[in-house]
């Protein structure tokens, strides 16, 4: 709900006052983060679990697994990108 007040209030920046959209989303960004730091005065409110930070330290082969999962991910939305009727309609639409 939060992230909807804060979303209508760059769209509300941008279209009414002729800003930038990428200064807007930024200055926002760091107006409700120092408020929530102000708020919680530096408390963390969650952990990220064990497994999940032990991923940064798994390696295969010498190179860090993160890498890889990265790698592979890129690999597949290539393939995906230029081998499927999806993949080219979205090139040709021009979609981010």
């Amino acid at each position: 709900l939060s992230g909807v007040a804060v979303g209508g209030l760059n769209a509300f920046l941008v279209v009414s006052l002729n800003l930038q959209p990428f200064i807007v989303t930024l200055a926002t960004m760091s107006i409700v983060r120092s408020i929530v730091y102000g708020i919680l005065k530096g408390i963390v409110l969650a952990d990220f679990p064990e497994k999940f930070l032990d991923l940064g330290y798994v390696y295969v082969f010498k190179i860090p697994l993160l890498f890889l999962i990265v790698v592979g991910t890129a690999v597949i939305i290539i393939i995906l990108l230029k081998k499927t009727v999806i993949g080219r309609y979205i090139f040709a639409m021009g979609a981010k």
